[in-house]
C-alpha cells in the first residue's frame, strides 16, 4: 500500500478504501491551503475510524477543526472545502470547529480525546499560534 503523505505527515493505508479516505483528507488540506484562508484555521485533527484504518464505504472522515478569528467564517470555510472535497473524491469530510483556546484548555472529554489520541494534520507554526493565544486574551480583558 502506497504511503499517503498530507502536508508532511506520512499515513499508512491499510486498505484501498483507507486510502481513498486519507486521499480526501489530503484533498481537503489542498483546498484549505489554495484557498488561501488557512490564516483563520490553527490546526486540523484527524480523529474516528480514519485515524485507526477502520473504515467502511460509509466511514466519514472525521476532523477536529481549531480555528482563530472569525469562527464563523472558519465554519463557513470548511463547510464549502468539505462540500468540494466530497464532490471531487466522493468521501464525506466532517469538519467540526472550535476556538484556539479549545485546544490548551479542553472542556469535555470529546477534545480532550481528540487531542490526546487523534493526528494533527495541519498546524500553523507556533509564533503565529501564540501570537493568536494572546491576542485573544488580549480582546478578552480589553472587554
Amino acid at each position: 500500500m502506497r504511503t499517503v503523505v498530507i502536508n508532511g505527515v506520512a499515513l499508512e493505508p491499510r486498505t484501498d478504501l483507507h486510502r481513498r479516505k486519507l486521499e480526501a483528507l489530503k484533498s481537503f488540506v489542498a483546498y484549505l491551503r489554495r484557498r488561501h484562508l488557512q490564516d483563520g484555521i490553527a490546526k486540523v485533527i484527524l480523529i474516528g475510524s480514519v485515524l485507526e484504518g477502520n473504515v467502511s464505504a460509509e466511514s466519514d472522515v472525521d476532523l477536529v477543526v481549531f480555528g482563530v478569528g472569525d469562527l464563523q467564517s472558519v465554519r463557513t470555510l470548511c463547510a464549502e472545502v468539505a462540500f468540494e472535497t466530497g464532490l471531487d473524491t466522493g468521501e464525506s469530510v466532517q469538519p467540526i470547529v472550535y476556538p484556539l483556546n479549545s485546544y490548551y484548555h479542553p472542556t469535555t472529554s470529546f477534545l480532550k480525546r481528540a487531542i490526546n489520541e487523534g493526528r494533527i494534520i495541519y498546524s500553523m507554526n507556533e509564533t503565529d499560534l501564540k501570537r493568536h493565544l494572546l491576542d485573544g486574551k488580549h480582546r478578552l480583558a480589553s472587554s
